[in-house]
């Protein structure tokens, strides 16, 4: 096979760039097929997994054809969740920060609101809950009653636990400088 084989076989589509983590010998044998053919790395990545998807709708394809298409096509879930997840998590951010904001606008004791942990550091996993801290009005009063609320607002609104302390609430000094090192402003009362 030459290399404009593999080169005509894997077309110029654009690419995107991946991280993926492989099993050691598919690694070694794809870099000795890439080496073998005089390719890039990536090009025989690419050739190799198309090869393995035509063969999968073949009935005489080689033994063991079927468990390996069904890699290939897990690795290429894989790789589609690692192409959506920057899109999708940057979407999922936004949505918090709207819900956040849009909640604290309901409170006219609520002066600022802020986001912190991993909705502000963009770390938030499936399973994060939404960290706010509040900066409270206190001549306008607001109740305990009322910071649960708000707390269950923004939980309806995105899907997420919400843990939510005021600026006096925050005894600990640790706690309070991370807070002011991370947080991420995403209300502010308009004032006259």
């Amino acid at each position: 096979m030459r290399h404009s084989d593999i080169s005509s076989a894997i077309g110029a589509q654009r690419r995107v760039p991946v991280s993926l983590r492989v099993p050691a010998d598919l690694a070694d044998e794809v870099d000795g097929f890439a080496r073998e053919h005089g390719v890039r790395k990536t090009d025989a990545y690419l050739f190799l997994i198309k090869k393995g998807l035509q063969r999968g709708g073949d009935e005489g394809g080689c033994e063991g054809a079927d468990a390996r298409v069904g890699e290939y096509r897990a690795l290429l879930d894989d790789l589609s969740a690692l192409l959506q997840a920057p899109v999708s998590a940057a979407r999922e951010a936004q949505k918090v920060r709207e819900a956040v904001a849009e909640a604290a606008s309901l409170f006219p004791a609520i002066e600022r609101a802020y986001l912190f942990g991993s909705f502000a550091r963009g770390s938030q996993t499936a399973g994060s809950d939404v960290d706010v801290r509040l900066v409270i009005d206190r001549g306008e009063g607001f109740t305990l009653r009322e910071l649960s609320h708000f707390a269950k607002i923004v939980q309806q609104e995105t899907g997420r636990e919400c843990d939510v302390v005021s600026a006096a609430d925050v005894a600990n000094e640790a706690l309070a400088a991370a807070i002011d090192r991370e947080k991420v402003l995403v209300y502010e009362r308009k004032t006259d």
